[in-house]
């Protein structure tokens, strides 16, 4: 649709609001509503779905695995309360998820079938920036620490790093669940959800190595040498979001087809299945970094 501007005084300038949004978002005079400058295009919102909002369900039905899913993206979609019909079977696993992903939400009331899940903090766009890269540096620390242990063939500590991965879902949850509450003002926000995304993904696949090495309890040795690659790798990542150079970006993909090439070579060799799966592992860790440098360019310009 299109508006027509009009020019009141000598520098206001005014358009009018669709009748149907008005209407379907209870537009009152006097109401305030949200802004947001996005180059060309300008947002205008209201919080009365995601601000401050509620879902009631009963999810009783659900197995554990779908109600830990759903709540995943009810914190996602940016509800401050949740009211639950649940069972008294289902409780831990609603603990356990909240625990372990979802930052900010708390049981604060439990009564017969009943789970009352609230905010406690509130979401602002202050809090976006340090958390963005806390979560760069608890995916490099994942990195460092399989590299670091796996050399020193301290595989029963490999566990102790499964922490890092869970801090690495919270922060990726609640980075989606900023820009989804319209918390953000900048631009650009499909690429940050991208890229938070692979670095969550990259986290997942660690985990992954973590288990398999742990129960193993050893590893190649040309596996550990894609290890220490990889974490340098991960950390030249960092480095080139923070701190956008071009020649940057040209050693990282020469650096991540490098890896690539190593990780193929090996996988042509005759190898055990818990080699086999750790490179599998490693290469979809190279990917997601080779993956995520399209939208890193396109973040900065």
């Amino acid at each position: 649709m299109k508006r027509r501007v009009i020019k009141h005084g000598p520098s206001t300038y005014t358009i009018s609001l669709p009748s149907k949004w008005v209407k379907q978002h209870n537009i009152q005079k006097g109401d305030e509503l949200d802004l947001n400058m996005l180059g060309p295009m300008l947002q205008v919102y209201t919080h009365t779905v995601n601000d401050g909002s509620t879902y009631e369900a009963d999810i009783s039905q659900l197995s554990p695995e779908m109600a830990k899913r759903l709540l995943g993206s009810l914190h996602k979609n940016g509800y401050d309360t949740l009211n639950l019909q649940c069972t008294p079977a289902q409780l831990p696993h609603i603990q356990k998820r909240i625990n372990t992903m979802l930052l900010d939400y708390e049981i604060i009331n439990i009564k017969e079938n009943k789970c009352i899940i609230k905010a406690i903090s509130q979401s602002t766009e202050q809090s976006f920036k340090p958390i963005f890269r806390r979560l760069f540096l608890v995916t490099i620390a994942l990195a460092e620490g399989v590299a670091d242990l796996t050399k020193k063939q301290e595989f029963e500590k490999l566990a102790d790093l499964l922490s890092l991965e869970e801090t690495n879902n919270k922060l990726t949850n609640y980075i989606h669940r900023l820009i989804t509450k319209h918390y953000l003002s900048q631009d650009k926000l499909c690429y940050v959800y991208v890229i938070s995304w692979i670095l969550e993904s990259i986290a997942d696949e660690y985990k992954e190595i973590c288990i398999l090495l742990k129960d193993e309890k050893k590893s190649d040795r040309s596996c550990e040498v894609i290890f220490e690659e990889m974490q340098k790798l991960i950390h030249d990542l960092y480095e080139l979001f923070y701190n956008f150079e071009f020649p940057k970006v040209e050693q990282l993909l020469v650096h991540t087809k490098s890896i690539k090439e190593h990780i193929q070579m090996e996988l042509e060799q005759k190898r055990k299945k818990h080699e086999v799966a750790t490179l599998f592992a490693l290469n979809a860790i190279q990917r997601y970094v080779e993956h995520s440098i399209g939208s890193i360019i396109a973040y900065h310009n």
